[in-house]
């Protein structure tokens, strides 16, 4: 996790200076990749997905990404596979995990670790 943590402060430095102030495209890009490293990594430790979100839903750059999080959660997959946030190649890998559960998890965290270029590590025994 520590990893994780070194490999995002970009993103956590970004949390305390933009105070309301519009995201530029690399904010964006820097968000989403630490959302993917959530959706990736956390789950493989332990985390349930209402656990992931929420914290995705407090490391977000603006409150309408937040909100729209706090609406998973509340609302449930069909809100995050409608959401703006999910990429379209994305959607249908989601869809899977909620249709078919841990036999799908495999090729949604392989996409986001590749697509991301992310520092994801796997539990031991995997």
């Amino acid at each position: 996790m520590s990893v994780g943590l070194l490999e995002f402060a970009d993103h956590f430095e970004r949390l305390h200076v933009l105070d309301g102030a519009a995201l530029d495209d690399a904010a964006r890009r820097l968000q989403a990749r630490y959302f993917a490293y959530c959706e990736a990594e956390l789950p493989d430790r332990g985390m349930p997905l209402t656990g992931v979100f929420a914290t995705m839903k407090g490391d977000s750059l603006e409150q309408e990404t937040a909100f729209e999080i706090r609406e998973w959660i509340e609302a449930g997959p069909s809100a995050m596979l409608a959401s703006k946030l999910v990429l379209p190649e994305e959607r249908e890998l989601w869809k899977g995990v909620f249709e078919k559960g841990r036999d799908a998890w495999p090729a949604l965290r392989a996409h986001l670790v590749r697509a991301y270029d992310l520092p994801a590590r796997r539990k031991e025994g995997r």
